[in-house]
């Protein structure tokens, strides 16, 4: 594969994959929690596989969201960081290290995550897959539509806002337990191919997007765990000699043209 379609492949779940330990957490992800009946905040440790024409990426990813904010790290398969993500009330920031650039504006997590590698998704959508519904999401929703990851029945104590996509351009089928089963909006399908029973919560997610097709495997998942403001800081930018970039310099940088 060319270098623009492995780093393009690393991208991929820019905004969802995202040792917790580049985390300030007060102890590393090393179990998969139960989810509570209302999230306030999420932390999670993922593997991730990536697959085009017959070529493969592998790689992991850390993530943090809280209310209005988030973060996520990924790793290229050699362990080294390749990019820093952070979204705020008042805009974005991506960090390369490896280059010390930076680029900072204002899309929103779902519109750049669309503009970087053409994927509609927002992280907290990949969220409410793992946890099979959306009801306690409202927190990390911000307004996101996420009533599609509730049952109709249930549907009339929606509390979420009637934002982003329509609740029927997905359509999604529920297990026997009444969780997220798979689903397909447009041309991406998404698949629970493996749960962890014991805590409600999937482990293994397949899913399918035009040429690309992947599987993403849960390590570690916690919630509500309090999230030290250092982690959605991003000081470390200016302090770390890192250049400003105008957004077609950065799309150029990862390959995403």
């Amino acid at each position: 594969m060319e270098d623009k379609g492995k780093k393009a492949f690393l991208l991929f779940y820019f905004f969802l994959i995202t040792a917790c330990s580049l985390f300030r957490m007060k102890q590393p992800l090393a179990q998969i929690s139960s989810p509570p009946e209302v999230i306030n905040s999420a932390s999670g440790f993922f593997s991730f596989r990536l697959e085009k024409g017959g070529d493969s990426v592998r790689g992991r990813a850390f993530v943090l969201l809280a209310p209005k904010k988030g973060r996520i790290e990924i790793l290229d398969p050699f362990g080294r960081l390749t990019l820093i993500a952070i979204w705020l009330e008042e805009g974005e920031w991506l960090a390369v290290p490896a280059k010390k650039v930076y680029w900072s504006g204002r899309q929103g997590r779902d519109q750049l995550m669309a503009n970087l590698i053409d994927l509609p998704l927002d992280p907290v959508e990949i969220l409410a897959w793992i946890i099979g519904r959306a009801q306690g999401l409202e927190p990390l929703a911000n307004g996101l539509n996420l009533s599609w990851a509730i049952k109709m029945v249930e549907r009339k104590n929606l509390n979420f806002q009637d934002k982003g996509e329509p609740a029927w351009e997905w359509q999604v089928e529920w297990n026997e337990a009444g969780k997220l089963k798979q689903g397909q909006r447009d041309d991406l399908k998404i698949k629970i191919q493996e749960y962890v029973e014991d805590k409600g919560v999937a482990r293994v997610l397949t899913f399918s997007y035009r040429q690309v097709s992947g599987k993403l495997t849960i390590l570690g998942l916690d919630f509500n765990q309090p999230l030290s403001a250092a982690n959605f800081q991003t000081g470390f930018i200016i302090d770390g000699g890192y250049k400003a970039i105008t957004w077609e310099e950065m799309k150029s940088l990862l390959k995403l043209d």
